[in-house]
């Protein structure tokens, strides 16, 4: 079939247009994107990075589609990606890429996620300040107490060996005391630095 365009000057050849439109009609599904469901089969752990294999399979049909793989890392490096794929003869892959997306779903799902990670190391930050509060506490009964005997080994000079027994048990106790309540406060700095990372 031909037909003269509308300026006249030329004739363009439809037939081939009108096969297209045909085969388009009763050819599979062209560029369609299909979900494809993975799970990790290997995992390689290394100082700085891990290597994750996921396997998957899934029927397709006939013709070019893009198959898309969600639930990835949001760290992935996308030049990092590779895929290989098995099938029929014929299948071929054509690329690889990596798309981002962050649906209302993903977001309020990482949201709550991350809430709940800030309120677990709030709740740590407590325990610990409890902890501290609850030594402060000893700590100043421990000073009352040695000071009262101070006191009483100056008016009384025989108690003068119990009293340097009980000094020295109560020094050992307090500097332990203080000791913990150091390292708790330097968890409770790593765990303010955490949460305000979270935060951001």
């Amino acid at each position: 079939m031909r037909a003269v365009s509308r300026k006249g000057t030329r004739l363009v050849d439809w037939g081939w247009f009108l096969a297209f439109l045909v085969a388009l009609a009763i050819s599979p599904k062209v560029f369609g994107e299909v979900t494809a469901p993975t799970t990790p089969k290997q995992v390689t752990v290394f100082p700085d990075s891990a290597r994750v294999v996921r396997e998957g399979s899934m029927k397709l049909l006939a013709g070019s589609q893009h198959i898309l793989f969600p639930d990835l890392p949001a760290s992935i490096v996308e030049s990092s990606l590779r895929l290989t794929v098995e099938g029929p003869q014929g299948t071929k892959l054509f690329g690889v890429g990596l798309r981002k997306e962050f649906t209302p779903e993903v977001v309020e799902l990482r949201t709550r996620k991350i809430k709940d990670h800030i309120q677990t190391l709030q709740d740590q930050k407590t325990d610990l300040a409890d902890r501290i509060e609850a030594r402060k506490t000893e700590i100043e009964i421990l000073k009352g107490l040695a000071k009262e005997n101070t006191n009483i080994a100056t008016t009384h000079p025989g108690t003068i060996v119990d009293f340097t027994h009980s000094a020295g048990a109560v020094g050992k106790r307090l500097a332990k005391l203080l000791a913990s309540s150091r390292l708790d406060e330097r968890v409770i700095r790593d765990l303010d630095l955490k949460i305000t990372a979270l935060n951001s």
